[in-house]
């Protein structure tokens, strides 16, 4: 029994000697830390003075070294020394507190260093390994004056450089609001839910600087990712001093912004609460969303604080419209963002999910859309036409469609009573953008708002042309061929009806058609092609008196005056024709001289939907055109071709297919449109012909 106490008092003294080494190193260590960076301190006010002792006789002092020395004394701070002290500080023994002195006296020199990057990353990163929570609690625990104020100094320099727009007031309150704030984080936080007594006016404002400051320290850990406290304790405490403070639009910017983000930061998306606290956060967020403008910067980095906005049920539309325009003033414009860099870019990225994942944000861009000012609405179109585009992965809601054509309608509409489309023009723009992007990807029946806009459309065109730019008219155009495609797929000859029976619309088609812009005249074509098409196929009666006869001898003699335009009118009928699943008559499309009847396909002619000697014709057509030197000419002589040949490479036409392409002066052609392309960039239904053929 005695060699066993023996054997166990020397393995405590064993340990003992140990712990007493390692207190010894510790000790050491902080020393060395403490003069270093003093020394580095004093190096950085006048180099040439204080290091000459260590540097031969006349030799320079090297900037270089310095930056590289703090590097050091950062890197040993980082990795030794806060690690050992800050992870081991209860079990280090009131008699050793100067260890304390001489860390946190290290820690505020780290503050007067340079660069001030390596500086801020340090302090950063100490904040995130709860060193505020530490350094309170130590303050509580020693008794030693001069171990709070340098704790209190630390603490100091670590707020200045967590914010740099802090006021002079705030700065004050800081000095005086730390002096007093000591102890554990759960022990501190009921400052927060405590009325000020009222003896004096200065305890009343030693209470506030107390409060705004412990906020702000919660503010740092919770940015650099120390929970302090729990989420649930920390939005209780905030809530019952919102209770405390009404009128929030009194706090310091500082203290009021580290109130919004801590409310943000612990109010989860799946976390339901109270309808008194929804609106104590909903008030607090305008208020501080309001007052923190200025200083806007702040904001980006915390995208939390506007997710929290949406992710309360209890705000309203015009609520939603103003956080978003805050959000979407202090994001940087980049107008070449794929959907893929969107959704990584800092500020887009948060908000490219909150538009896919949250109905109230959607809402609220597309009110932007509606009546926001010219950059807001081209940011928005930017992250709509992201979001719903082809490669955005994201298909849009009908309801998301159906709303947006609703808001374009009252768009047209107010133009109307202003009787000015200058106004509304980048609104206009940008809603036609957005609905073209999504009719690409989403169609469905016609419905009585389609059927509204139709007739506002052509009303606006009809009386308006001369007023409406190119380009929305260019979109108008795509918008109404659109709608006459989709309602053609389902047999829909409402849309037709609408446009054929407004004569000051199809008067302004026919200068439009003229148009020296080649995307306006171009598009024109394709409206006026399924127009003749539909009017053929639905047999819709002539409504108005006089009305203009859209048939191809009309167009053919209205074009006279431009040889290419009329060979791309007929070239344009044609890929419009290929490219739907009508079946107009031959009478109202016979355009060339009926002299030749050899045909084309053999026996085989029976399956096509119009006659063999036109087909050839046409094909003889195309390779003409693609000869030409006009570059649009050759685009449309190509398309053409293309939806030709998609429609009788189907299956049900197959053999037909295969032996238009197996003409030998068809293949020749598709060999010149190699050819006549090689020099430059190959078109993509090029390459979709050579496919086709395969």
């Amino acid at each position: 029994m005695v060699g066993k106490d023996i054997s166990g008092k020397s393995k405590m003294a064993e340990v003992q000697s140990k712990l007493t080494r390692a207190e010894r190193r510790i000790e050491g260590l902080v020393c060395s830390l403490e003069a270093a960076f003093i020394l580095a301190v004093q190096c950085k006010s006048d180099p040439a003075a204080n290091m000459e002792s260590f540097l031969a006789p006349g030799t320079p002092v090297a900037r270089s070294r310095l930056d590289n020395f703090v590097h050091c004394l950062l890197q040993a701070l980082d990795e030794c020394c806060v690690p050992l002290v800050l992870t081991h500080y209860q079990q280090i023994s009131n008699n050793q507190v100067y260890m304390y002195t001489s860390l946190f006296t290290s820690l505020v020199s780290v503050g007067q260093l340079c660069p001030q990057e390596l500086v801020l990353r340090f302090y950063n990163k100490l904040t995130s390994t709860g060193v505020i929570r530490i350094a309170l609690h130590i303050k509580a625990k020693t008794e030693s004056t001069s171990v709070k104020q340098v704790i209190d100094k630390f603490l100091l320099e670590l707020c200045q450089f967590g914010s740099s727009d802090q006021d002079e007031d705030f700065k004050r309150e800081l000095q005086l609001g730390l002096t007093f704030l000591q102890g554990s984080l759960v022990h501190v936080l009921s400052v927060l839910d405590q009325h000020a007594d009222g003896t004096s006016v200065e305890a009343d404002q030693v209470h506030a600087a107390q409060q705004h400051v412990l906020l702000y320290l919660l503010y740092l850990s919770y940015e650099h990712g120390d929970r302090c406290v729990s989420p649930s304790v920390l939005f209780d405490t905030l809530c019952a001093y919102l209770c405390l403070h009404p009128d929030v639009h009194l706090l310091p910017n500082t203290a009021l912004k580290s109130l919004v983000f801590l409310m943000a930061a612990c109010t989860g998306s799946t976390q339901t609460h109270a309808k008194k606290e929804q609106q104590q956060g909903l008030r607090l967020l305008s208020v501080g969303l309001s007052k923190c403008s200025s200083t806007s910067s702040w904001l980006l980095r915390h995208p939390k604080v506007f997710q929290w906005c949406f992710l309360n049920p209890k705000i309203s539309n015009m609520q939603g419209k103003h956080v978003l325009k805050q959000w979407l003033s202090i994001i940087p414009a980049q107008m070449f963002l794929s959907p893929l860099d969107m959704s990584q870019e800092p500020g887009w990225a948060e908000l490219f999910t909150l538009v896919k994942e949250n109905t109230k944000c959607l809402q609220a861009a597309l009110d932007i859309v509606t009546d926001g000012d010219e950059e807001s609405v081209s940011k928005v179109t930017l992250l709509l036409g992201r979001v719903f585009e082809k490669d955005g992965k994201q298909s849009p809601n009908p309801k998301t469609v159906s709303t947006l054509k609703q808001m374009l309608s009252d768009v047209v509409h107010r133009i109307f009573l202003a009787k000015s489309v200058k106004k509304a023009e980048h609104n206009l723009t940008a809603m036609l953008e957005i609905l073209l992007i999504m009719q690409d990807q989403f169609v469905t029946g016609i419905n009585a708002t389609d059927l509204k806009l139709v007739n506002q459309v052509c009303s606006l065109l009809g009386n308006d042309n001369e007023k409406i730019p190119k380009q929305l008219v260019f979109m108008f155009e795509e918008f109404l061929s659109n709608l006459l495609l989709q309602a053609g797929k389902s047999q829909d000859n409402r849309v037709a009806t609408i446009i054929l029976t407004d004569k000051s619309f199809l008067c302004i088609l026919q200068h439009l058609i003229l148009s020296n812009e080649d995307i306006v005249s171009t598009k024109a074509l394709q409206l006026l092609a399924l127009l003749v098409l539909q009017q053929a196929d639905f047999s819709i009666p002539h409504l108005v008196k006089n009305q203009v006869q859209l048939q191809l001898a009309w167009l053919l003699e209205r074009t006279k005056s431009k040889v290419y335009l009329q060979q791309i009118s007929v070239l344009q009928f044609w890929a419009v024709y290929f490219s739907t699943q009508l079946t107009a008559s031959c009478a109202i499309v016979e355009m060339l001289d009926d002299t030749d009847h050899t045909d084309l396909v053999g026996q085989d002619n029976t399956q096509l939907n119009i006659k063999t000697q036109y087909l050839r014709k046409l094909l003889i057509y195309i390779q003409q055109a693609v000869f030409k030197e006009n570059r649009h000419l050759q685009c449309v002589a190509v398309i053409c071709l293309h939806n030709l040949l998609t429609r009788y490479l189907k299956p049900h036409v197959l053999k037909t297919g295969h032996s238009l392409v197996e003409q030998p002066w068809n293949r020749f052609m598709l060999t010149t449109l190699l050819e006549t392309f090689e020099a430059r960039k190959t078109p993509t239904c090029v390459l979709a012909i050579v496919n086709l053929t395969k």
